[in-house]
């Protein structure tokens, strides 16, 4: 788990130290912030999946992964905000345009 929120408005769990690469986990505490900006406390939770957690991941050329548990439907506001965020983190992270994949689910347990 990359991050989880907690109730009452307590801080959210974050681990200071994702993965040996700096680049990297400044790029996943961008995403945390800016998906958390648009989401607020519609982000139940943030995932990494993939490679970079089996640990086959090549920074050279391994795509990140990103699973993001929501408490409802996403509002087409917050897609479009995710999409413009997805291209403003691909001119500001060159080498990860293309290499990150943000997956949206709705956090729905069955009665």
């Amino acid at each position: 788990m990359f991050y989880k929120q907690k109730p009452y408005d307590q801080e959210p769990t974050r681990p200071n130290v994702l993965t040996s690469h700096a680049d990297l986990n400044h790029l996943l505490d961008t995403l945390l912030s800016r998906i958390h900006l648009i989401l607020g406390d519609n982000l139940t939770g943030l995932y990494l999946y993939g490679s970079l957690v089996t640990g086959d991941f090549d920074h050279d050329i391994s795509d990140i992964d990103l699973l993001a548990i929501t408490s409802s439907d996403l509002t087409p506001d917050e897609l479009d905000r995710l999409h413009r965020m997805h291209d403003q983190i691909a001119a500001e992270y060159k080498q990860w345009d293309n290499r990150y994949h943000l997956i949206p689910k709705l956090n729905y347990y069955p009665n």
